[in-house]
C-alpha cells in the first residue's frame, strides 16, 4: 500500500523542492510589555543613560531580567542595532536639549559628560552620526535661533513614535 501511494505522490527529491520555512518575529507577550515599561522608566525617569559606564548586564539586573531578554527587546521590538546605540540616541537627545539652552552649559566637554559620554571623542562621533552635524555646529545654530532640521525628520534613525515609547514625549528642542 505504501509503495502504491509513493508512486502516486512522489517525495521531494531534495531540500530545494521543499518550501522554505518562514521566519517571523515572535509576537510581543505581556512580559515584553512589562519589560518595555520598566525600560522606559529607567531611561526617561531615572535617566540611566547618563551613567557613562552602564552595561547591558547591569541594566538587565536592575530590571530583574536576563541580559539576553533585554537585548532581544532592544533589537527586535525597538529596532535598535544594539544596547549602545539605544543609549547613544538618548544621550544625543539629552545633549541637544543642553546645547539648545543659551545659559545651560559653558562648553561641549561638559555637555558630553552630562549626557553620559565618558569622553569627548565618542560623543562627537555619536552626535555627528545621528544628527549629521557636530555639537558645536548644532549649538551655534540654536543660539542664532535657527535650530537645525533633524535628518529625514528623524533623530534616531527610526521615526519618532515608532518605539513603544518615544523620547521626551515625541518632541525635540
Amino acid at each position: 500500500l505504501a509503495f502504491r501511494y509513493r508512486r502516486q505522490v512522489p517525495a521531494p527529491s531534495n531540500h530545494r523542492d521543499r518550501p522554505a520555512p518562514t521566519k517571523q518575529a515572535p509576537a510581543p507577550c505581556e512580559d515584553d510589555a512589562r519589560l518595555a515599561t520598566l525600560l522606559k522608566q529607567q531611561l526617561e525617569v531615572l535617566q540611566v543613560y547618563r551613567e557613562p559606564h552602564l552595561k547591558v548586564a547591569e541594566l538587565a539586573a536592575r530590571l530583574g531580567t536576563a541580559e539576553y531578554r533585554l537585548s532581544k527587546l532592544i533589537t527586535r521590538q525597538l529596532g535598535e542595532r544594539n544596547f549602545n546605540q539605544l543609549l547613544n540616541r538618548y544621550r544625543v537627545a539629552h545633549a541637544c536639549k543642553l546645547l539648545a539652552m543659551p545659559t545651560a552649559v559653558d562648553n561641549i566637554l561638559h555637555v558630553s559628560g552630562e549626557s553620559g559620554f565618558a569622553s569627548l571623542g565618542p560623543f562627537n562621533r555619536a552626535f555627528k552620526a545621528l544628527m549629521g552635524i557636530t555639537p558645536t555646529e548644532y549649538r551655534t545654530a540654536c543660539l542664532k535661533g535657527e535650530p537645525p532640521q533633524i535628518p529625514n525628520g528623524e533623530l534616531h534613525g527610526a521615526a519618532l513614535g515608532e518605539y513603544p515609547f518615544s523620547l521626551d514625549g515625541g518632541t525635540l528642542p
